[in-house]
């Protein structure tokens, strides 16, 4: 999926989300949704401190396989991170919702190669110099229905998509290789809220 293509699916999501937004709206308030505590719309604004242990081979289709390389330890990357995550959540009906978030986990790193490493068609001596960066991006959107909401609680099956752009880059001896490619994932699950 390219980038056009996802934010153009982000944009029609959020121009639908806006267009029907007052007649949602009205139709809830309608059914009596004041009655129960939860909020028709929730912006969140959150952080979280992650911890990676992460493993990446790019292979070529002349050589086969190359070298999988451990990130924290063959190039030099943190091992754990925080980042800030931002989410909405819109109750646009009685037991309907939809939930959207977005976050980005950026990370980059200098060191000696401690051995050589092969990435597609290039191999990297032990002792190069290496810079590496990767930044993977998450945006996620799901619908849920609630099958049990009262004032305490509120359970409900949910399905989404899960899009994931990866960008990554190593440089050695200023011969940079580059990895960019998006993955997008359909995703049901049940769940359970407060």
């Amino acid at each position: 999926m390219s980038k056009l293509t996802i934010r153009t699916l982000a944009g029609i999501l959020s121009g639908l989300c806006l267009a029907l937004w007052p007649a949602l709206d009205a139709v809830a308030a309608e059914a009596g949704s004041d009655e129960l505590p939860w909020k028709t719309w929730e912006f969140l604004l959150g952080g979280y401190l992650s911890t990676h242990d992460s493993t990446l081979r790019v292979d070529s289709r002349s050589t086969g396989n190359g070298t999988e390389i451990d990130l924290e330890d063959d190039l030099g990357f943190n091992k754990s991170l925080d980042t800030v995550r931002f989410d909405a959540i819109w109750r646009f009906r009685p037991r309907h919702r939809a939930d959207f978030s977005y976050y980005r986990l950026s990370r980059d790193a200098s060191r000696a190669l401690d051995r050589t490493i092969e990435i597609g068609d290039k191999i990297f001596p032990e002792g190069t110099p290496a810079v590496s960066d990767l930044e993977l991006t998450i945006y996620k959107a799901s619908y849920t229905y609630s099958v049990v909401q009262n004032s305490r609680l509120d359970i409900g099956f949910s399905a989404g998509l899960h899009i994931i752009e990866w960008e990554s880059q190593v440089a050695a001896d200023d011969d940079w290789i580059d990895t960019n490619f998006e993955t997008a994932g359909t995703a049901a699950c049940a769940r359970c809220a407060r």
